[in-house]
């Protein structure tokens, strides 16, 4: 199943490697960008709107986990693949705390890449995908909102006379009872006129 020209951005500085995996992911209907640094690939990522970028940490300049950190403050929700020689515990460890949301360890399989590109590529669409149901439902809601506080308004300012007169009885300051009155209910000293 070929994607529907997703853009990538490379990261890597191995000429070979980069290579195969530029000539592999465009095959595979992806739409790839190549930088070789760790400079140029921060510029990229930067400049250019992206699905999804796999990096490499070992690069000339600046890091993979510096250019992760860095597209995190800005971009939450891009999907990040660390394709690194790195594979111990604590080096994965590092790479996701970085926040990439997918690590791999070269030596690799091609079919392995594409599968966890995949996978990355559809949780982001069904996060943007909901996002933009729930912002649908925002604005819907707020709209509404808006509507039923300005039909609220105008009931508000149709029934003010009404309001004001109820609000006029209540304010009448309290009268005492008559003495006869007063017999009968010992220890009041006097009520509303409403009562």
């Amino acid at each position: 199943m070929k994607s529907l020209s997703k853009k990538i951005l490379l990261v890597e500085d191995d000429s070979k490697v980069c290579s195969f995996i530029n000539r592999g992911l465009t095959e595979e209907g992806f739409e790839m960008t190549v930088a070789m640094t760790g400079k140029q690939g921060m510029e990229w990522a930067s400049s250019t709107t992206f699905d999804l970028l796999i990096l490499d940490i070992m690069l000339p300049d600046i890091n993979g986990l510096d250019i992760c950190k860095a597209v995190r403050q800005n971009n939450q929700h891009i999907p990040i693949l660390f394709l690194t020689a790195l594979g111990s515990a604590e080096n994965i460890a590092l790479g996701l705390d970085s926040g990439a949301d997918d690590y791999l360890v070269k030596p690799f399989k091609f079919i392995e890449l594409v599968a966890r590109i995949k996978s990355l590529l559809r949780r982001s669409e069904n996060f943007e995908n909901r996002f933009v149901k729930e912002e649908a439902i925002y604005r819907f809601f707020r709209s509404a909102g808006q509507r039923y506080d300005q039909d609220r308004k105008q009931e508000q300012r149709r029934d003010q006379p009404d309001l004001n007169r109820i609000q006029a009885a209540i304010d009448v300051p309290e009268k005492p009872l008559p003495r006869a009155l007063q017999n009968r209910h010992p220890g009041t000293c006097g009520v509303s006129t409403l009562i």
